[in-house]
């Protein structure tokens, strides 16, 4: 079991403080240039320490673990206690695993009447044809409107003038002086939206320009060329009758002085052309060396802009929807399949290839109204700074098949006791066999259905402080969610502790004045996939020390990185947890092994 030191009594503060910036005894934010919002170290924090604590402003269970978890405390809801799980019986989407979670169920997951009325609807006309991964961020967007619309709270999100003009328009990592230092609201948050306008306009523009240009080049190509072909053949014809006789006098004159003069010529020319063509050599070779560079810049620029587009393009037909449901006008779903090419012909989900620059984007940019605008700014918010909510406890086996093949497990196993017991254990040898095959079939079978991780990400949530901790691919720091850890996962309540509150803790020794680093991407990864999924949800470089050192010399990051992994090949739980404050020993997450912490971690 995990332990921490939740208090340090030499700087007398208490558990609770760590869970506010103002008061917290170990860090502090601070505004950097060109990175924004950033949380240092304010003294030395030795590995194993939990410096901060978040609550979710809003959260929900992944529609594909609906049926599976509780929507409250995100326990696993087991057949044996199916009598007690309470289902809403208006949208059959939410699930309680009692009575009390359904009834006391704090306001960031609390399932009100409007947030159901929407769910139907988007069950009912847009769920089937959207995948996974935007139907979670439809219901997490619904969830956020509904606690607002209950508490009586704004719902307009822009928190500076919007402009679509690439002009004027700046991103919000550039205005960072106009949002508070510590995000109290969703408007508080980071988003790309003014990003992805700059892109698309610049490359709408681009177009223009270039068609233009290749026009007015054709049609000033092909007059040159008409009249100097009307002039040259005019010229032609009357220098050929000048200079015939001329020519025929003089070609014998300088045939012979042309053909002494080569011949001296072409021993002085032989050495210089010796030394030349080495120097020339070198210099062609750099100069491909940086030609192959700049082109694989600019291919990988265009590459990345043309996901950004197709990202754009999505998120726009997300915020549509969610209008239209907000807007409770269901039957204008026909427009979205006309006009902006959400779904095809047969109702399903438009194909998108992210090499090609989408079609429609600019018609879809100019058909935004105010409100789609204020709907989508909440939409890149929360997918700029939204959390994965993961179950350690959650076995990837159907729910139904855990009990049978356990019942049968401990039913075998006494029947095999009981029977060696009484002298019968060699009559039922051939008996015994053929049921470990079957259980092994049994188990090849599940291990085939199921994912290898069991490790799984079962929901989102949106935390508004946690969001100043930045990424890194080699992180300081990790993050625990309580419903994993607490000691009360078999309880009814939670007591004061939300079960979706998420920890920080410290991996290793922090120096002080010290960026404290997580990371937002799974970490076993190639440095060309971490780059690539970083820029294309985040839009940043990652310009981490993993990422550098990566590139100089593989071998050495990739060791110091296992080194601090869980040692279990079979296990994906990744960087190795400190069992408690300046431990030397490590737990991993997942399998729960435990192993000796690294001490060597230069230079990363």
């Amino acid at each position: 079991m995990l332990s921490y030191e939740y208090c340090d009594s030499s700087d007398g503060f208490y558990f609770n403080d760590i869970q506010d910036f103002d008061f917290n005894p170990w860090i502090e934010v601070k505004s950097i240039n060109e990175k924004g919002r950033c949380v240092f170290s304010k003294k030395f924090i030795p590995k194993g320490t939990m410096v901060f604590r978040d609550i979710p402003y809003a959260a929900i269970v992944d529609n594909q673990f609906k049926r599976n978890i509780c929507t409250t405390c995100f326990k696993i809801l087991l057949e044996s206690n199916r009598h007690n799980i309470q289902t809403c019986p208006s949208c059959c989407q939410v699930n309680y695993c009692s009575n009390y979670c359904k009834q006391y169920s704090k306001i960031e997951t609390r399932h009100t009447e409007l947030e159901c009325k929407w769910i139907q609807d988007f069950t009912i006309s847009f769920k089937h044809q959207m995948p996974e991964d935007d139907r979670n961020i439809v219901l997490l967007v619904l969830k956020i409107l509904s606690r607002r619309i209950y508490e009586k709270q704004s719902t307009i999100f822009h928190n500076k003038p919007l402009t679509t003009n690439s002009e004027t328009c700046t991103s919000n990592n550039n205005n960072i002086d106009l949002l508070p230092m510590i995000p109290n609201d969703i408007t508080d948050l980071i988003d790309h939206l003014d990003d992805y306008f700059i892109n698309s306009k610049n490359n709408s523009k681009n177009n223009n320009n270039n068609n233009n240009n290749n026009n007015n080049n054709n049609n000033n190509n092909n007059n040159n060329n008409n009249n100097n072909n009307n002039n040259n053949n005019n010229n032609n014809n009357n220098n050929n009758n000048n200079n015939n006789n001329n020519n025929n006098n003089n070609n014998n004159n300088n045939n012979n002085n042309n053909n002494n003069n080569n011949n001296n010529n072409n021993y002085n020319n032989n050495d210089d052309d010796d030394e030349e063509k080495y120097d020339d050599s070198d210099n062609e070779n750099e100069n491909n060396v940086i030609i192959d560079e700049n082109e694989k810049e600019k291919e990988e620029i265009k590459k990345f802009n043309k996901i950004w587009r197709n990202d754009f393009k999505r998120l726009i037909n997300i915020a549509k929807v969610i209008q239209i449901i907000i807007d409770d006008s269901i039957n204008s779903l026909e427009n979205i399949k006309g006009d902006y090419g959400f779904v095809d012909n047969q109702g399903d989900t438009e194909m998108v290839d992210n090499s090609i620059d989408p079609k429609g984007l600019d018609k879809l940019v100019d058909s935004l109204s105010s409100s789609d605008l204020n709907i989508l700014r909440l939409l890149c918010k929360i997918r700029a700074n939204y959390f994965g909510l993961w179950n350690s406890g959650y076995k990837p086996i159907p729910l139904n098949s855990i009990d049978i093949d356990d019942d049968n497990n401990d039913s075998s196993s006494n029947n095999n006791s009981i029977n060696n017991e009484n002298g019968m254990g060699n009559n039922n040898k051939e008996q015994k066999n053929d049921n470990d095959n079957e259980k092994k079939e049994k188990n090849n079978n599940n291990k085939e259905k199921s994912p290898n991780n069991d490790y799984l990400w079962c929901g989102s949530g949106v935390y508004l402080k946690l969001s100043l901790f930045n990424h890194s691919c080699f992180p300081n720091c990790t993050t625990l969610i309580e419903y994993n850890t607490s000691k009360k996962n078999n309880s009814n309540s939670y007591g004061d502790i939300n079960p979706l509150t998420i920890s920080i803790i410290t991996l290793r020794d922090i120096q002080d004045n010290q960026e404290l680093l997580i990371t937002y991407i799974p970490l076993n990864q190639k440095i060309n996939d971490r780059v690539k999924s970083l820029k294309s949800n985040w839009l940043f470089q990652c310009d981490c020390k993993r990422c550098h050192f990566e590139k100089i010399d593989e071998n050495q990051t990739e060791k110091i990185y296992k080194d601090s992994c869980c040692t279990n090949q079979k296990c994906s739980g990744g960087l190795l947890i400190p069992t408690e404050q300046n431990s030397t020993q490590g737990i991993c997450r997942v399998c729960k092994n435990t192993s000796t912490l690294p001490t060597v971690f230069y230079p990363l």
